[in-house]
């Protein structure tokens, strides 16, 4: 048996090379493993995120189709209300209608299932509606509501409803 002074020149140059092959092999696996698996993560995450999106989308386009009506409908109890000259008791009662109605479209919305740029339009009409509702029902024995606020305010509401309809179009 041959003994050797210290244990690194014990070690025959074949067993440094095999040694060193293997370390530089297990680390080229590792690399190439570890980038398709980042790879492929990135490609699941992409599909998810279009998922995702596609589902707001398809989200926003039902809540839409149902709420147009809704607040065309309104639209057209406050132009009845200015037609009228605010009469005081019809008023409040149109007041209270466009009240309730903006009550269960804003419980109806899912503000999680909704991109920010979808959720502005809608929101935006809700508010819209509920500054009026509001103006109708407990301003309007005070004095009666400014038609010139009440027509910008319903221009203002009518060209969001526009884009609304056009968003709605626009995806389908």
């Amino acid at each position: 048996m041959n003994s050797c002074e210290g244990f690194w020149s014990c070690i025959s140059p074949d067993a440094w090379v095999t040694s060193g092959g293997t370390l530089v092999g297990a680390f080229l696996g590792a690399f190439i493993a570890g980038m398709i698996t980042l790879t492929a993560n990135k490609k699941m995450i992409s599909g998810q995120e279009k998922l995702r999106k596609r589902d707001k989308d398809d989200y926003f386009r039902i809540i839409a189709q149902q709420f147009i009506d809704q607040f065309e409908l309104v639209d057209s109890m406050i132009q009845m209300v200015i037609e009228t000259g605010f009469e005081e008791k019809s008023t409040k009662e149109v007041g209270i209608s466009i009240s309730e109605k903006v009550k269960n479209i804003d419980a109806a919305v899912d503000i999680r299932s909704m991109n920010p740029a979808d959720y502005k339009l809608i929101h935006k009409l809700l508010e819209g509606h509920r500054y009026i509702s509001y103006e109708l029902i407990y301003l309007s024995h005070e004095s009666p509501p400014n038609v010139e606020v009440v027509n910008i305010i319903r221009n203002e509401l009518s060209d969001t409803l526009t884009q609304l309809k056009n968003r709605t179009m626009k995806e389908s």
